[in-house]
């Protein structure tokens, strides 16, 4: 199979095993294999039990999907009773997005073509740099590697737009790896994030979003840990888990960098859903 299509650029193949087996997604199997073997990010689905936070039924919302491997994660978790809304602002991102929900024949999966971020705008974004094609012009330093690259204007929605003018159900969780989006998205949510209350995986690109990320636990009081910190769910019980997430964070206290680097992903969760 691999031989078949090595010189073709895209085609839709099946996730081969991990959390999205049996999902078809649209790959070039040069540059994203591990998205085909379901080896991406296994790392994270390994210490994240996302079966504890989403269940059939649910929502959930992948905001910045790229080739949608979360998307389709979230589908199989939710079933066909849910609702999993899917955001890529990138044009060559979208196209190659748009189709999977007619080729796995999923009803309930809905891909956007737009910007997370400020509400009700729109956003200069870079087009061609695949997984890290990104919004100009709301960080503190620009995009150096932008620079000569292709972009476009796409529409840009808050997080409580999204609810407003997208959602069915309100989200259990939500993914949000942005490419500085973050920065806005985090600070445009208050009635998601202050009365739905979802669990949120946040990916943060640059010391602005560090910056805004602190702003946002606090205020909304989520109890955050760095993933690559926490222990396989596999191999720990259920409150043994929940105690380590727990010392983790606290670890963590009130500077995301204190760890003497800036995070990859954050796991958030609602105070409350901790307990103790």
């Amino acid at each position: 199979l691999i031989h078949k299509v090595a010189n073709q650029e895209n085609l839709f193949l099946p996730v081969l095993s991990g959390p999205a087996k049996g999902a078809w997604l649209n790959l070039d199997i040069r540059h994203q294999g591990s998205y085909f073997l379901g080896t991406y990010d296994r790392w994270i689905f390994d210490r994240v039990p996302l079966h504890r936070f989403l269940f059939p039924g649910d929502a959930a919302w992948d905001c910045g999907a790229f080739a949608g491997y979360y998307a389709a994660i979230f589908r199989k978790m939710v079933g066909s009773n849910g609702e999993v809304l899917v955001f890529e602002a990138s044009f060559a991102n979208h196209e190659k997005l748009k189709n999977m929900p007619l080729k796995n024949n999923w009803r309930n999966v809905t891909i956007f073509h737009e910007a997370v971020g400020p509400e009700k705008t729109q956003l200069e974004f870079v087009n061609d740099r695949g997984g890290a094609s990104g919004p100009l012009g709301l960080e503190k330093v620009p995009l150096a590697a932008s620079q000569g690259k292709e972009t476009i204007l796409v529409r840009s929605r808050g997080i409580d737009e999204i609810l407003k003018t997208h959602s069915k159900k309100p989200p259990k969780l939500l993914k949000l790896d942005l490419e500085t989006g973050e920065i806005h998205a985090l600070r445009n949510g208050a009635e998601v994030f202050g009365s739905i209350r979802p669990v949120v995986l946040l990916e943060l690109h640059g010391p602005e979003a560090c910056e805004a990320a602190e702003e946002w636990r606090r205020k909304y009081e989520y109890i955050t840990a760095v993933i690559e910190f926490l222990p396989l769910w596999k191999k720990v019980s259920q409150s043994d888990y929940q105690k380590a997430f727990k010392n983790r964070a606290a670890e963590l206290g009130d500077n995301i960098q204190s760890i003497g680097y800036q995070p990859h992903m954050l796991l958030c969760i609602p105070k409350e859903n901790i307990g103790g």
